[in-house]
């Protein structure tokens, strides 16, 4: 997804006259990591409506109001360079397993009526179900953390009473303005990134995916020990690098030796097996320049015949 099209996609946000349906969903996470989601019981002609006013203005001002000093782009969270804080993140739902725990129950209208016996300040996060008149219906997602005071000019404060859920002036539950995870036709967009790799295991998911291209590695036999390549999965930076394996690389066709030539021009020294049959990767300079050069990451100039490393590429056509 790039960023006309997540603004396509939002583009009702920016009309006044759109009408917006919103439920609360509150998480509670137990010891083993499980997730139980509650809608509670609620003055739906209050609350929808005091819900809808800050999806609305969060949504719009987020992805709308931009300025000289303020512009965003939208990136795979798998690109090993997409820590920008000007960036918005997006992944398939499909390749983070937690996201369904996190989102299902809301999604497929399972989620259980709030019990009387749990407490605001227990819970772990809430979900906006948030129902759009034109364009469907999208999930917000907003990690809890309590605070001691509460700011009426940014949050919302709630109460039980009778067990119904009231707008209420005291220090309960805070509904903040901004929110850490957006799920839209089965992607995520990801605004809070460091909250995203906590919450939804981001980093075990890639391990896993990082694992599969390896194999894909592996079964090719061109390198006599993958150890280093696979101590890659370690570190966020360099996981990324390996998620973005092309497995269908022309260098996993190439002899060692071919491949060694290649790398010269480009100033990486690889080495060889006594027989010449295979790459001997030892260090992890090494294991880095070889998924660069599967990554296709070092590129030639038709303008000027330089040869360039580069941190990013926008395709052309």
């Amino acid at each position: 997804m790039n960023k006309a099209e997540l603004q396509e996609k939002l583009q009702h946000f920016k009309e006044d006259g759109e009408t917006l349906g919103v439920e609360l969903y509150l998480l509670y996470e137990d010891e083993q990591r499980n997730i139980t989601a509650y809608l509670p019981a609620a003055e739906e002609h209050k609350l929808s409506s005091a819900l809808s006013k800050i999806v609305k203005s969060t949504i719009k001002g987020k992805f709308f109001v931009e300025s000289a000093d303020y512009q965003y782009e939208v990136v795979s969270a798998n690109t090993p360079e997409a820590n920008n804080i000007r960036q918005v993140f997006h992944i398939e739902e499909k390749d983070i397993p937690r996201a369904a725990t996190i989102f299902d129950s809301v999604v497929n209208n399972t989620a259980s009526d709030f019990p009387r016996d749990l407490e605001l300040d227990h819970i772990w996060a809430y979900i906006f179900k948030v129902d759009s008149t034109s364009n469907g219906t999208i999930y917000l997602y907003k990690k809890n953390y309590p605070i001691n005071v509460l700011k009426k000019d940014n949050t919302y404060g709630l109460i039980f009473s009778n067990n119904m859920l009231k707008l209420f002036d005291k220090d309960l539950l805070r509904l903040s303005k901004h929110f850490d995870v957006m799920l839209i036709d089965k992607e995520l967009i990801i605004l809070n990134r460091s909250e995203f790799e906590k919450a939804f295991d981001y980093v075990g998911a890639m391990q896993t995916s990082a694992a599969i291209k390896i194999g894909v590695i592996q079964s090719t036999k061109l390198i006599e020990d993958l150890e280093k390549i696979k101590g890659l999965s370690q570190n966020k930076t360099t996981l990324r690098k390996l998620l973005n394996i092309n497995p269908k690389s022309k260098i996993l066709s190439r002899t060692p030796s071919q491949i060694i030539k290649l790398a010269k021009k480009y100033k990486i020294e690889f080495q060889m097996t006594d027989d010449g049959s295979q790459l001997s990767i030892t260090t992890k300079k090494a294991a880095i320049a070889f998924i660069d050069l599967l990554n296709d990451d070092f590129l030639k100039s038709e303008f000027s015949s330089n040869l360039y490393k580069i941190k990013g590429k926008s395709p052309i056509g």
